[in-house]
């Protein structure tokens, strides 16, 4: 059976929401390290589909999405935003673990809150 992104980092210890403590806190004790808050892990294939789409224009802002063609989109995005992962990473410590969560299947996207690219792994097939 196939299991879902979510459910692979969460078997590898990344919860859905993970906080990793304080944000002044951590980075005053990690300063070399790689720390992304509130950072997001798609699939590739879902973080291209969700990009082409340009949803924040559609979703964020409730006076639009009223033809048809938005309203189904709306309703694609919030099923498939299920399979999206968010919380706090730091990557020079937890790189290990994501690609061991991936288990060199599954190609994903990390970004920033924002939605600005921050690293991209690719699994082995």
């Amino acid at each position: 059976m196939k299991k879902s992104l979510i459910e692979l980092l969460k078997s590898k210890g990344f919860p859905m929401k993970r906080r990793i403590g304080h944000s002044k806190n951590y980075l005053k004790e990690n300063k070399e390290n790689l720390v992304v808050f509130n950072a997001m892990i798609y699939e590739r294939e879902l973080y291209y589909k969700i990009k082409n789409l340009e949803f924040p224009s559609v979703i964020r802002i409730s006076k639009k999405g009223n033809t048809l063609h938005e309203k189904r989109n709306k309703r694609w995005y919030k099923r498939e935003y299920r399979n999206v992962w968010y919380g706090d990473l730091d990557l020079s410590k937890d790189i290990r673990k994501l690609y061991d969560a991936i288990e060199l299947k599954k190609d994903i996207i990390i970004t920033s809150k924002n939605g600005d690219k921050i690293l991209e792994l690719n699994g082995m097939y």
